[in-house]
């Protein structure tokens, strides 16, 4: 498991899903760093860190200020090079939504290799559920 996940309950907008990976080595990208330079990459949201520790404290506006639209909305711009199955043309059920924004089957594999390819798969999970973001610097804590 390379994603933490967040759930995020605002009275203004509700229960919300962010998934975010672990630094490291001072990376905010941490394992998802092989997805940066990708087309996956542009739909996974840097946010700031005063944004994201509002929304754990229960103030989530400035965080939803700073997100993208749902990724399952826009990802259907990753080019099918890059996003159709892995296996669609081996798979005996195959469909049309065998892509990421399909939302894709369970069984959905990205066609990315190695490392990416498993980090791929990852957000594409995390994708079904909420945001992926990428918290870029000034967290704080009120405990």
């Amino acid at each position: 498991m390379i994603l933490v996940r967040h759930l995020i309950n605002d009275p203004e907008w509700g229960e919300v899903k962010v998934y975010r990976p672990t630094p490291r080595k001072g990376d905010p990208w941490g394992d998802l760093s092989v997805l940066k330079e990708t087309t996956w990459g542009q739909f996974i949201y840097p946010v700031t860190g005063e944004a994201f520790s509002h929304a754990l404290h229960g103030w989530a506006t400035p965080l939803m200020r700073e997100l993208g639209p749902q990724p399952l909305k826009v990802v259907s711009q990753i080019p099918p090079e890059d996003g159709i199955c892995e296996h669609y043309d081996d798979c005996i059920i195959a469909r049309h939504d065998c892509i990421p924004s399909g939302p894709p089957p369970e069984c959905y594999e990205a066609p990315l290799k190695g490392l990416a390819g498993d980090a791929a798969n990852e957000v594409m999970v995390a994708w079904r559920d909420g945001w992926v973001v990428v918290v870029t610097d000034g967290e704080f804590s009120l405990s």
